[in-house]
């Protein structure tokens, strides 16, 4: 197991890391949501804004 974030990255594929742990938990959070609350019209709005922020930082 090497650590997460290894001392020779750069400042930029770090924060790179982060943003991709992130988007991965929202994502997560959103499916668990969806699944939760299938029946509610203002649930998918939320994952698809969800979706565009998620595939924007990919």
């Amino acid at each position: 197991m090497k650590p997460a974030l290894s001392p020779q990255k750069n400042q930029h594929e770090t924060r790179l890391e982060v943003w991709h742990m992130l988007a991965y938990l929202l994502g997560m959070s959103a499916e668990f949501t969806y699944k939760s609350f299938r029946h509610k019209a203002k649930t998918d709005k939320i994952i698809a804004v969800i979706k565009v922020v998620y595939s924007s930082y990919r």
